[in-house]
């Protein structure tokens, strides 16, 4: 068997925005966990309430679908 480290084979299916699609493996998967922790510090500024509301006026079974929160969140900003 070949061992390849820098290969990927997980599907990231949360769409976070900005990621460099050129980088693969172990530095690819760092830097979404690091786009999504971002996400979620920006959104924790805002009452749950309002985000919830802000998805829920977007689509009424937000849960789920596979949305970025950020992005809906500011359509109501």
């Amino acid at each position: 068997m070949k061992f390849a480290p820098t290969e990927h084979r997980i599907t990231l299916d949360y769409p976070v925005f900005g990621l460099d699609m050129t980088l693969e493996g172990i530095d690819r998967i760092s830097q979404y966990v690091d786009a999504v922790y971002e996400e979620q510090r920006w959104l924790m500024q805002f009452p749950r309430t309002f985000v919830i509301d802000a998805l829920r006026s977007f689509h009424p079974r937000y849960e789920a679908e596979y949305f970025n929160l950020k992005e809906i969140v500011e359509l109501q900003l």
